[in-house]
């Protein structure tokens, strides 16, 4: 029976499921909210129905996060731009996961997609739930998503740097591949986390286009993903280091 269960989940890890989940969560975010944005001029009362508010709560933690932000609903004539800015972030993220990922085996890196798409889903619920309870602050868009998918970014780009430099750096990795990524990860990883400490203000976006935001979502959602990655890396730290192989000098002689 154990043997069965762990087969069924090599399987799932090493096939396709954990990309199309990862694929199918930011989707569902902008497909609902096209179809919000969509129905607006039908039923004004939309985003009240859907914030994230004391009125909504606790279900309006979850409805807000596929919902535009609310300066859509003041400004509607600047639904597209706010659209398709907000997609082509989310894309860049999902690819840049993608990427700074792409040299695991395939099953590790099914597992961090399958982890990608939990905290995508899970982090920002948890964001809009406490900033109700502690703040009692109404709030309405998928920013706490956004930060989240930053934050997973950040994390395991720190985690993928430690794991290079463990198994021996940039110098001694054969592929080219290997090294472009690990330059990649380290930029990645202690960019935007260098950035979120030097512009605070800015990066966490406290005030978009003169409407006041989710700001203390947004420092805690990426914050909590870039903690959750890196206690996540650390408790798969046995499977992160491969160790180089012996050379072929060395083989001969072993021999």
């Amino acid at each position: 029976m154990k043997e069965a269960k762990q087969s069924r989940a090599s399987k799932f890890f090493g096939g396709n499921s954990p990309f199309l989940f990862a694929f199918f969560v930011n989707g569902a975010i902008l497909l609902s909210t096209l179809l919000v944005i969509g129905l607006f001029p039908r039923n004004s009362n939309l985003p009240l129905q859907l914030d994230n508010s004391p009125t909504n709560f606790p279900l309006g933690s979850a409805t807000a996060i596929y919902a535009p932000d609310t300066q859509v609903f003041i400004d509607y004539a600047s639904w597209q731009s706010w659209y398709f800015l907000t997609a082509a972030n989310f894309a860049v993220f999902l690819t840049l996961f993608l990427l700074l990922n792409w040299n695991l085996e395939r099953r590790e890196r099914g597992i961090r997609f399958t982890f990608y798409s939990i905290v995508f889903l899970i982090l920002p619920v948890i964001a809009n739930m406490l900033n109700v309870l502690l703040i009692n602050q109404s709030t309405l868009g998928p920013s706490g998503a956004y930060y989240s998918s930053d934050g997973l970014l950040v994390g395991f780009g720190l985690v993928n740097l430690w794991a290079g430099d463990a198994t021996g750096g940039w110098r001694k990795m054969t592929s080219r591949l290997d090294a472009v990524l690990f330059v990649l990860n380290g930029t990645v990883g202690t960019g935007f986390l260098l950035l979120s400490c030097v512009d605070t203000v800015s990066f966490f976006s406290e005030v978009v286009a003169g409407y006041n935001v989710g700001y203390g979502i947004h420092i805690f959602c990426f914050y909590s993903a870039v903690a959750a990655s890196l206690l996540f890396g650390y408790s798969r730290r046995s499977s992160l280091v491969v160790p180089r192989s012996t050379s072929k000098a060395n083989t001969n002689i072993s021999i």
